[in-house]
């Protein structure tokens, strides 16, 4: 398996072709982009990575990929420390909370959210790619949609220093809150 993190490797064409299956596109449409420890990412629509994040929620939907996806959502759920490490939003949703949750930052303000017990999921992204504002909206539609206590949802937000603003002298100098519309 040597040089299995270059983009072109085999062992990259199965994964690619695996994302593709659980976002419902095709391979072509799945960009490839390097993160931070050097393993290619990829990029894929909002829909299809809400598609993806559901197939974890609810294993079935990923039909022949069913028993794989199920053992992923496990270990995900049992190791949240393995996600991302502490003071991160993905790592501190699923200790902070009492329900079945995965989580998942990424790039540019992207977090997907899979409640395993509801069946609820979501894809939060902040266009201007700063997660100051797409993690004050996971927190929030956490507690909207009964995936987080209001008392985690507090718990989540201090941890994470979610919603005040600091300048450089630690002086509080604004706040951001999260404004749901109202549920339809």
């Amino acid at each position: 398996l040597e040089g299995y993190l270059a983009p072109d490797h085999p062992v990259q064409g199965i994964i690619t072709e695996h994302v593709a299956r659980l976002a419902g596109i095709d391979t072509d449409a799945v960009g490839v982009a390097v993160d931070g420890c050097g393993a290619p990412t990829f990029v894929v629509p909002l829909l299809a990575a809400a598609r993806s994040i559901a197939c974890f929620a609810s294993p079935r939907r990923a039909r022949e990929l069913e028993e794989a996806v199920a053992r992923v959502a496990a270990a995900w759920k049992a190791h949240p420390h393995l996600i991302a490490g502490p003071a991160r939003i993905d790592t501190v949703v699923m200790e902070q909370t009492a329900a079945p949750v995965l989580s998942k930052g990424g790039a540019e303000g992207v977090n997907v959210v899979a409640d395993l017990e509801s069946d609820t999921t979501f894809v939060v992204k902040c266009v201007d790619g700063n997660p100051r504002g797409s993690d004050a909206f996971t927190v929030a539609l956490l507690e909207r949609y009964g995936s987080a206590t209001a008392a985690e949802a507090d718990r989540i937000r201090a941890a994470l220093g979610i919603g005040t603003i600091r300048d450089r002298a630690d002086q509080v100098v604004g706040r951001v809150e999260a404004v749901l519309p109202e549920p339809s």
